[in-house]
């Protein structure tokens, strides 16, 4: 399997139902998405973090995928925030079940939720940090 591989599954959870995110044109902020169209960006990265020797021309990759999601601030910014800290419980159950395939797997160290708000900005966004491991064949 292929860090690729690992980075459009998660790609496929995000934009499907019931989540239904859009993935926004820009792959590293939210600055190119039209205000009216933003609630409901999602970016998703794949950072390298450790490699590991395997056996049989493998060897086990230890990576970081973000998911990054986009959410209007309505009247209630609070409304918002307790709404994206659910979306990151939701999301990180999806890709953990999605890695029970076999293909990968989600640890439970490492994970991280923050959620940001640029006070120029009409939206906050939740980051949401996962390590994904997995074999890669050499």
């Amino acid at each position: 399997m292929l860090g690729e591989t690992v980075i459009n599954r998660v790609r496929s959870i995000v934009t499907a139902t019931p989540f239904s995110l859009v993935e926004a044109p820009e792959p590293f902020s939210f600055t190119t998405v039209p205000q009216p169209i933003i609630d409901g960006s999602v970016r998703v990265t794949l950072d390298g973090l450790q490699t590991r020797a395997g056996f049989s021309y493998s060897e086990e990759r230890i990576d970081e995928v973000g998911v990054f999601v986009a959410r209007m601030t309505g009247e209630d910014a609070g409304a918002t925030t307790r709404s994206l800290h659910t979306l990151a419980t939701s999301l990180t159950s999806a890709i953990v079940r999605d890695g029970t395939a076999g293909d990968y797997a989600v640890g439970d160290t490492g994970r991280r939720v923050a959620i940001q708000r640029d006070p120029a900005a009409s939206y906050q966004v939740l980051r949401l940090t996962l390590p994904v491991s997995y074999m890669l064949s050499l």
